[in-house]
């Protein structure tokens, strides 16, 4: 095959064998009045939805966005036009669908081979309907003619059979330049003419349907804007180191369902400045991604209503209860906390478990003072050898309810609460409480609640912590246990201690820092 652009002189495709026959030629390129090159210049696309109305206009009700359940279809007709806007009729080749921002799940009509569709003598013949999934805010469908010519499934195509076949010092795809897919039976390139569609326009999604409903999103590694204009209402419940924290506490969430799948974490790598809690975003976008089982915006871009006091309430939330009920296991736990992932929580009536301490766990028995499983003091447990003492040692820990993992503490300063009376626990990181000890007070206080932002990692079993946000997040009281010897304290004996501590104050009133007037981003980051 002669390396001569497929822009002049197309010859017509033998459907249904998909098999090319001769050689393209530069011998019909002419040329428009005006000296114009007579090549296909772009490409036409109509849509409307499926029944034939036309796409909603800027003042109808948006397309909802696809959770997989809901998909959206079009139908689509797609013209080859020459410069001066007619039809090339010489047009006779395959041109690729896609859509964004979001996907096309199907393509469904006469000569489609997955995204491509034929156009014969310039256009598409027949009804052909595309189905959208993934996709929000303003989308337009694009069509790109990259020279694709579908191989013969029983035959090598050109773009993966060994050879240079238009000698040009590239073999196959995808070091082929004019390789569009390994199955391209050509290496010759198209003409790179393309169109768009008019607008579709989805809603954005919310906070929950970035979350995905369930464990994981279905926007991952796409960058995401997120609804966060009226009536939506997304308020900032945390200010961490590395980014922050919003809670969509919008109207329209009610009941049992307002702490679920409305909190998100957006990956910051530092501290946002002029950010408190209880300020508003009123934009926010990003990419989404799936962090260890931890779904997190990533390069933030946000735009915030600053709140101050004197302006009203507060509006964070009240947080989510997590009791012995929701900590039935790793799996059901898994399963009953995904929910709150990044949203405000609080455990009441809890402590911190008695098997803790510097000293070597000796013959995988956790005792008082003795959770360290690192026995070589190499700094480092070895999860990677089977049948390792260290392994099986932290899998002794784990199966303790009351140990807590000595290296675990030291390294990320994670502790294990025992909740209530059922020995089930949860991970807890009060690194943000000013003088807070845990190994020094491990058996001398009951926590009456500890309260912070859900987080969720996916590797080992005890993969739910509990990370403070500031001291008030974190209200114990001195207790004496010293008389109970080998039994733990009854929730009876927790409760009893735990009613000495202070009242909790309003969460409203909790960790929000006083704002400096100055602040060089006073519009967005």
């Amino acid at each position: 095959m002669n390396r001569v652009s497929k822009r002049c002189g197309r010859q017509p495709l033998i459907l249904r064998a998909i098999v090319v026959l001769g050689a393209w030629t530069a011998a019909s390129c002419g040329t428009l009045e005006g000296g114009l090159n007579d090549d296909t210049a772009r490409l036409r696309l109509t849509v409307t939805m499926e029944d034939g109305s036309p796409l909603p206009g800027p003042d109808a009700p948006q397309l909802a966005v696809d959770m997989g359940s809901n998909p959206t279809r079009v139908r689509v007709s797609i013209e080859a036009l020459r410069a001066n806007g007619a039809v090339d009729t010489r047009f006779n080749g395959y041109v690729r669908l896609s859509v964004h921002p979001g996907g096309i799940d199907r393509v469904e009509g006469e000569d489609v081979v997955g995204r491509s569709v034929l156009l014969k003598d310039g256009v598409t013949t027949g009804e052909h309907v595309v189905q959208i999934g993934g996709a929000y805010g303003v989308t337009r469908l694009w069509a790109e003619d990259m020279g694709y010519v579908p191989a013969d499934p029983t035959k090598p195509p050109a773009c993966a059979n060994g050879r240079d076949d238009d000698d040009n010092g590239y073999q196959d795809y995808p070091a082929e330049p004019g390789c569009a897919f390994a199955n391209d039976d050509t290496e010759n390139g198209g003409s790179y003419s393309a169109g768009v569609s008019e607008p579709l326009r989805f809603a954005l999604p919310r906070v929950g349907q970035v979350q995905g409903f369930g464990s994981k999103t279905p926007f991952s590694n796409q960058q995401v804007e997120v609804s966060a204009a009226d009536p939506v209402r997304l308020v900032v419940t945390r200010v961490s180191s590395d980014g922050f924290y919003v809670t969509d506490i919008s109207p329209d969430i009610e009941g049992d369902k307002r702490n679920y799948y409305t909190g998100l974490f957006a990956f910051n790598f530092n501290t946002p400045w002029g950010m408190r809690v209880c300020d508003r975003v009123v934009y926010l976008s990003g990419t989404v991604s799936e962090f260890y089982g931890y779904t997190e915006l990533g390069f933030p871009s946000f735009k915030l209503d600053r709140w101050y006091p004197g302006e009203g309430a507060c509006e964070v939330p009240e947080p989510a209860l997590v009791d012995d009920t929701l900590l039935l296991g790793s799996d059901a736990a898994s399963s009953a906390l995904e929910p709150l992932e990044s949203g405000l929580v609080r455990i009441r009536n809890a402590r911190i478990g008695r098997h803790f301490g510097p000293d070597h766990v000796v013959d995988n028995a956790p005792g008082d003072n003795a959770s360290n499983c690192d026995l070589n003091d190499d700094g480092k447990l070895d999860f990677d050898t089977p049948g390792n003492p260290e392994m099986l040692c932290s899998n002794a820990c784990f199966l303790d309810p009351e140990c807590v993992d000595w290296t675990s503490y030291q390294s990320r300063g994670n502790v294990r609460l025992v909740v209530g009376a059922s020995n089930l626990g949860i991970m807890m990181n009060a690194a943000t409480v000013t003088g807070f000890d845990a190994h020094q007070v491990k058996t001398s206080i009951a926590i009456k609640a500890v309260t912070g932002t859900l987080r969720h990692f996916s590797g080992g079993d005890l993969n739910w912590t509990l990370e403070t946000r500031c001291t008030e997040d974190l209200v114990y009281v001195p207790c004496s246990y010293t008389n109970l010897g080998d039994r733990v304290a009854t929730l009876a004996e927790l409760q009893a201690c735990a009613d000495q501590a202070p009242e909790l104050p309003p969460i409203g009133e909790t960790c929000v820092q006083p704002r400096t007037d100055y602040d060089p981003d006073e519009e967005t980051n």
